[in-house]
């Protein structure tokens, strides 16, 4: 089974008050475009699920609105080409942010030096 069954998925309208809502609870907020300068990362402190993603639509983007409450604002790095599709960027980034979710998976991944 892919992704779909493992994770959470919430529709807010307005999203503006779907962010806040988190933030209240202390989940931090990425937002991905391919024009931001940080690089995804898996999400810190490892381990912890507390971490939501904004992707927006291929041609408008992540609102303007959306940006301002995010905690941070990522991409995927490319070498060539202007963008990616939105949903082939989501998975990486949804990869990226997970990929040390699981404690003794990030341990695992630690001695034998691989980046998390």
């Amino acid at each position: 089974m892919g992704w779909l069954y493992h994770m959470d998925f919430h529709l807010a309208d307005p999203l503006s008050e779907g962010l806040l809502a988190l933030k209240e609870r202390g989940i931090r907020i990425y937002a991905a475009e391919d024009h931001f300068s940080t690089a995804v990362a898996p999400h810190e402190p490892l381990g912890d699920r507390s971490w939501a993603l904004i992707v927006g639509h291929e041609e408008e983007g992540v609102s303007a609105a959306s940006v301002a409450l995010s905690d941070a604002c990522v991409c995927v790095p490319q070498r060539q080409g202007e963008s990616l599709n939105v949903a082939h960027a989501a998975a990486i980034c949804l990869y990226e942010l997970s990929r040390c979710m699981e404690p003794e998976l990030s341990q695992t991944r630690q001695d034998r030096a691989i980046d998390c």
